[in-house]
């Protein structure tokens, strides 16, 4: 025994599968590209992030160098007052012996 669905179950089915394929898998394509088109575009805009901060890290380098010229410049300022005092005392003992 098949049971009949009434006609207007029937027509109300159809309206609803023409809806759905009129409306909202349009809207729902739309809507797919673009999250799509979004993500694209974060997937660029990260390349071009990760692009920069090398480029920043790379010219960073130089920042370890100059911590360590920083570090024996007061090494070399203790030095040169050192050679500054010898001259001096050089310079003393060829007055002296000069009779100056």
């Amino acid at each position: 025994m098949t049971i009949q669905a009434p006609t207007a179950v029937l027509v109300l089915w159809w309206i609803a599968l023409g809806l759905t394929l009129l409306v909202i898998v349009p809207v729902a394509v739309i809507l797919l590209h673009t999250t799509w088109r979004a993500a694209s575009n974060i997937r660029r805009y990260t390349a071009e992030v990760l692009e920069a901060g090398l480029g920043i890290a790379g010219n960073t380098a130089a920042l370890i160098a100059l911590d360590e010229t920083v570090g024996l410049a007061g090494t070399i300022v203790e030095r040169t007052e050192a050679l500054q005092g010898l001259t001096a005392e050089v310079k003393g003992v060829l007055r002296e012996r000069a009779g100056l």
